[in-house]
């Protein structure tokens, strides 16, 4: 019996929160900054651009590489995490 592989871990298996345009992209400033940083940090995620240009979304609020952010229903448990971003 072949054994089913492990899939990654994906920012959909933390249920993101969409808006109204069905994005889940929330913006690094304004009433989007506003609303992102009232949220409890381990519902936050940034998308960033990593040290080799590749995109990717990581645990928590970041400043420094930041594109967006995203809010997911679920938690994180591991500020370290980081997913490949899938567009």
């Amino acid at each position: 019996m072949k054994k089913a592989k492990k899939q990654k871990p994906s920012i959909d298996d933390y249920v993101p929160l969409f808006r109204e345009d069905c994005s889940m992209a929330f913006e690094t400033y304004g009433e989007d900054l506003e609303f992102v940083r009232s949220q409890r940090e381990d519902h936050v995620w940034t998308l960033m651009d990593d040290d080799n240009g590749e995109l990717v979304v990581v645990a928590g609020y970041h400043f420094v590489n930041r594109v967006h952010y995203i809010i997911t229903l679920k938690p994180w448990k591991d500020s370290t995490l980081a997913l490949p971003y899938i567009d």
